[in-house]
């Protein structure tokens, strides 16, 4: 009996080794590297007759913009996706973008956690396969409702390493999914529009750097769900903006933006949804992208 306790003892050693050494080989595959976001895809499955499957491109011609919960008016900053911009460090934390940071485990050498978001929710991210500069990943399967359907979706991302080039690289779509074009960024949940902004103008009015305060009184036209001009200027720039989370805040993002202090490609902070309701932002806080300035303080006022 006690040579069979050892045995057994010897055995759930061994099996806790290689688990330990799996979660060890998926960290060692993507760290020490900066993963940038270079195309998606989103597979939907309809629930209700005839059951059809297609996906989309999250990104297309005038669309470098996208987002994980694209069926869906709830997200978060991790879920936020920019072409080409947005970035993913795996190390001792997550680091989204080079500023954001979280905690996360590995699993089974397979899926990532992210942990400890804005609204203390997680991500799980499927590892699916790649190479030395290239990375795929899958998200978990999320349910809701699109054209009146109930449905389910996930998405696929492709990460290349930073500096690294991606030729014919790109996964084949899964079969039988259909190809139906790029998303459309305008999908509700529950009346909580995701996209408030699209069709309405601010007026920036000033924004205040430390001891530094500068009148503006710039008026920003939100063109669409990600697009934005300034004062008579037709020149398109993006904005980001997530559905409200669970505290009635929402992630708001502004890119080269010229009427605040540049060194920085984006300003981004929270606001909370009743500001936007009311038309009315004073003194919210802004930080770069980066950390490359200080942040700031901004006062809009809605015009429309």
């Amino acid at each position: 009996m006690r040579g069979k306790f050892w045995l057994l003892i010897l055995y759930v050693m061994i099996l806790f080794s290689a688990s330990c050494k799996k979660d060890q080989d998926l960290q060692s595959k993507l760290g020490g590297k900066v993963w940038v976001l270079h195309s998606g895809r989103v597979y939907v499955e309809e629930l209700d007759a005839p059951f059809n499957k297609r996906y989309y491109d999250h990104f297309g011609v005038g669309q470098d913009q996208s987002n994980l919960q694209a069926f869906d008016s709830i997200s978060l900053s991790i879920d936020s996706l920019i072409q080409y911009f947005t970035s993913w460090s795996i190390n001792s934390r997550f680091v989204l973008n080079a500023i954001k940071t979280y905690d996360y485990e590995t699993i089974n050498d397979k899926f990532i956690r992210v942990f400890g978001l804005e609204n203390g929710s997680a991500r799980i991210f499927e590892y699916i396969g790649g190479s030395d500069n290239l990375a795929v990943f899958q998200t978990s399967r999320t349910y809701g409702k699109s054209g009146g359907k109930n449905i389910a979706w996930f998405s696929e991302l492709v990460f290349t390493a930073n500096g690294s080039s991606c030729n014919n690289c790109l996964p084949d779509a899964i079969y039988p999914y259909a190809y139906s074009g790029i998303v459309q960024l305008t999908a509700q949940s529950g009346g909580n529009t995701a996209y408030p902004l699209n069709g309405t103008s601010l007026l920036l009015q000033k924004y205040r750097q430390g001891l530094f305060e500068e009148t503006i009184n710039d008026t920003i036209h939100f063109t669409g769900p990600i697009s934005y001009t300034i004062n008579s200027d037709s020149t398109e720039r993006t904005y980001s903006l997530s559905g409200s989370n669970s505290i009635g805040m929402r992630n708001f993002t502004l890119f080269e933006c010229p009427s605040l202090p540049s060194g920085t490609p984006a300003w981004t902070g929270q606001i909370a949804d009743f500001a936007f309701q009311q038309g009315l932002i004073n003194a919210t806080e802004l930080t770069s992208y980066g950390n490359t300035e200080p942040a700031i303080q901004i006062w809009m006022l809605k015009l429309d």
